[in-house]
């Protein structure tokens, strides 16, 4: 993940477009790179954000390793509940709590999708 993301960042550079902000995945609320990082309840009932939350610093990681030195760069964490107060405060609640670095929200909100998007 770390170098997957520091290679594409560098390309945007070395092509004369450094990035100015990156969303490291897309609509993570159920998470991302399944199996990996997938938000699945373990038996207790609670997902287990551990795999995320590495695979989200790996990320962050790379992506600042990547950049150019003098350019600024933010970090965004993207998540589908811009609908669901509850469920967008948890998961940054979780990410701060897990010292995950970001610093732009992004909440995408498509109505009518929440129930029937979800798998």
């Amino acid at each position: 993940m770390r170098s997957y993301t520091q290679s594409v960042i560098e390309a945007f550079a070395t092509n004369g477009t450094p990035v100015s902000q990156v969303a490291i995945g897309n609509e993570i609320t159920q998470g991302f790179l399944w199996p990996t990082g997938h938000l699945v309840p373990e038996s207790s009932g609670q997902a287990d954000w551990g795999a995320l939350t590495t695979l989200l610093k790996a990320g962050i990681a790379g992506a600042k390793a990547g950049n150019p030195p003098g350019n600024p760069l933010q970090v965004q964490l993207d998540i589908d509940a811009g609908a669901d107060a509850t469920t967008s405060v948890d998961f940054f609640q979780r990410m701060t709590a897990a010292l995950v670095p970001f610093d732009v929200l992004g909440e995408s909100y498509s109505p009518g999708c929440r129930a029937r998007c979800r798998t």
